[in-house]
């Protein structure tokens, strides 16, 4: 049986934290969370000589993984990757950025200074920012937003993800997870997707209806529909991986269950270990 190794492909607020998470109780030191980016943004190269000379590893993620299709002689690749709506992640980005120190880049330096509408006029305003302009696609093809997105691209992109991907969204991640849990489990058979949130703030917890209507009542109307206009494709695209991860849930005969592990509290611990 060849090695298995399993890249994240992990995108900028998409629950990519709590992924790794998982992946690193599955892996322990098995599992990098490889954060040099310079390294990854030397592409498919780089990354094929990281994993021959890196023989005991079997994930990896990053904010820059390549996404080309590449072989390794007796080497399996299994690629994953999370979506979130286009509309909801905007929000999360700004708050996130606006938590991080100003110095850090130009985006947590803007987000600092700035209403969240002022900030998504600054992004949107920005030549190539592909961050909150149709940023899955512009991701999954490895484009900057100064290429105009079509019909044409977004169904390289969807066909890219059935072909190469393991894929889950945040509106339904449970559900991806457990998909995920099913296809890997025939080449880890103690792979388990149970996970504790990481990297979330409060305002994440709504739903994400709630979260767009949030949005849209912090934007002028006219700033708002130019948003929802940069990301047409990427809603087009979120819509149809909804509705594949429902069908494939569907069609596994699979069943949800609990996967959030809760940290307890002392008193909660004390109390079951009492019995």
């Amino acid at each position: 049986m060849p090695r298995i190794v399993l890249l994240h492909h992990h995108l900028f607020k998409n629950a990519g934290t709590t992924l790794d998470w998982i992946l690193k109780r599955n892996f322990n030191n098995q599992f990098i969370d490889h954060r040099n980016n310079d390294q990854m943004r030397r592409g498919t190269d780089y990354l094929t000589r990281y994993i021959i000379e890196n023989e005991k590893v079997s994930a990896i993620s990053s904010h820059h993984m390549p996404s080309d299709l590449f072989n390794i002689n007796n080497i399996h690749i299994i690629r994953l990757i999370m979506f979130r709506h286009p509309i909801e992640r905007v929000l999360s980005v700004y708050n996130f950025e606006r938590k991080q120190p100003n110095n850090i880049s130009e985006g947590s330096a803007m987000a600092s200074k700035k209403s969240f509408s002022d900030y998504v006029a600054w992004r949107l305003a920005r030549v190539g920012d592909q961050v909150i302009k149709n940023y899955h696609i512009a991701s999954l093809l490895n484009i900057s937003s100064s290429v105009k997105i079509s019909d044409e691209l977004m169904n390289k992109a969807l066909s890219k993800l059935d072909n190469d991907f393991l894929y889950g969204a945040v509106e339904l991640f449970d559900k991806s997870l457990i998909l995920m849990e099913d296809e890997l489990k025939q080449y880890f058979n103690d792979f388990d997707v149970s996970y504790r949130r990481m990297n979330v703030t409060k305002k994440e917890k709504l739903s994400t209806g709630e979260l767009i209507e949030v949005v849209k009542k912090n934007l002028p109307s006219d700033l708002f529909e130019l948003l929802s206009n940069e990301n047409y494709y990427d809603l087009k695209l979120y819509d149809t991986v909804l509705k594949r991860i429902d069908k494939k849930f569907e069609s596994a005969n699979l069943k949800l269950r609990n996967l959030e592990i809760h940290k307890q509290g002392f008193f909660t611990k004390l109390k079951n270990s009492l019995g």
